[in-house]
């Protein structure tokens, strides 16, 4: 159950929908997904990265026009409103600090894309991430090497 609500789009017409497009650097169109206006920027970079391949050692960011998608506030808060919009996505080298917070506990905020792209973990102390591994991981140790 993410944000993209195709097939209930007929029983809410109160809802305001967007008809997302989702493209590539160079314009391809990469997804389409019609969501909510009162979606999260994180619930649609979550759905957004749950269905385009996933890339190793690269993380998904959104962007509409230049600025990137705040994850914390909605489409409509972020002025992506009306009948659709269009974002860019590109895949960044997965921030490993972050990624290693994460792992041990300690992250700041907590981000479950933090570990997208990410392909081995040795040494973690904790399995709080584990409903957050990445379609790229191959390898997984626990307790220190």
């Amino acid at each position: 159950a993410g944000p993209d609500v195709s097939a209930l789009s007929g029983q809410l017409p109160q809802l305001h929908l967007v008809d997302l497009k989702v493209c590539g650097l160079s314009g391809e169109e990469l997804m389409r997904a019609k969501v909510a206006a009162v979606c999260t920027g994180h619930e649609v970079r979550k759905m957004v990265a749950g269905k385009l391949p996933s890339k190793p050692g690269a993380k998904c960011h959104l962007y509409q026009d230049l600025s990137q998608l705040m994850l914390d506030k909605t489409l409509q808060e972020q002025g992506i409103v009306g009948q659709e919009a269009t974002l860019t996505c590109t895949f960044c080298p997965t921030d490993l600090g972050d990624a290693w917070s994460f792992v041990q506990g300690t992250a700041s905020q907590e981000d479950p894309l933090a570990l997208e792209g990410l392909t081995c973990i040795e040494g973690a102390t904790t399995s709080y991430y584990l409903r957050n591994l990445p379609e790229t991981l191959q390898n997984l140790t626990f307790g220190w090497m």
